[in-house]
């Protein structure tokens, strides 16, 4: 007896067999890996996503090793953003070799009792170009006053609502307007990313393709 299987039906096992499961790409940036010392741009990858950190006008900025002073948390390690300059007013940019749907980081002060206020702008383009996506402003919490001078760690997560390629950002107080120092950034990548299969899930997925395909066979001949 012949056994005439539908192409369709063939194709269909091939899909279920070998169909990858889709993620959104999350990475996470804490620039453990770069040196010391002031810098007008910074590039660090993780997780397939590329962030190239600059400022506006080429304002400089540095990696610094605040480990160990009061409040600082170890998990910023010895490797933490900052402004380098207090009083110049340029945004940090923050520009990805893809889109993403959620940007964030870990923040704080030496002088808690300052009114701190991050602004965060999101653009659908490299380096702060196309249109706007979102925007927010996030105040720090503060200390009460003549507390014992400590950094106070926070964090926050911007979801601007679509999809941007860069991230625009600056925090401080009147009269210090770019003066927090900033750690442990992490995007979550916009666009459903199906990897490549492992070896292990291609031998899983021929043996159920090939079990399927027996059970067609066997209906078949008993029909």
């Amino acid at each position: 007896m012949r056994l005439h299987l539908p192409v369709a039906a063939i194709a269909l096992l091939g899909a279920i067999a070998f169909a990858p499961s889709s993620a959104r790409a999350q990475a996470t940036f804490d620039f453990e890996s770069l040196g010391l010392g002031a810098r007008t741009s910074l590039t660090t990858t993780d997780s397939g996503v590329t962030m190239t950190l600059t400022r506006e006008n080429g304002s400089a900025f540095e990696l610094s090793n605040i480990n160990g002073a009061p409040g600082v948390p170890a998990s910023y390690g010895s490797r933490t953003l900052d402004s380098f300059n207090n009083n110049v007013a340029d945004f940090y940019i923050a520009s990805f070799d893809t889109q993403l749907s959620a940007f964030g980081f870990d923040f704080g002060d030496f002088e808690p009792s300052d009114d701190d206020v991050i602004e965060i702008r999101a653009y659908s383009g490299a380096n702060g170009t196309g249109a706007l996506v979102g925007s927010t402003t996030v105040n720090q919490s503060n200390l009460p006053p003549n507390s014992p001078v400590s950094f106070l760690p926070e964090n926050v997560t911007f979801v601007p609502g679509g999809s941007f390629q860069s991230v625009l950002f600056r925090g401080g107080a009147s009269g210090f307007p770019v003066s927090l120092y900033y750690d442990t950034f992490r995007v979550r990548q916009a666009v459903l990313v199906d990897p490549v299969p492992e070896p292990g899930a291609v031998a899983f997925g021929v043996v159920m393709g090939g079990g399927l395909l027996g059970l067609m066979v066997r209906r078949r001949r008993l029909s």
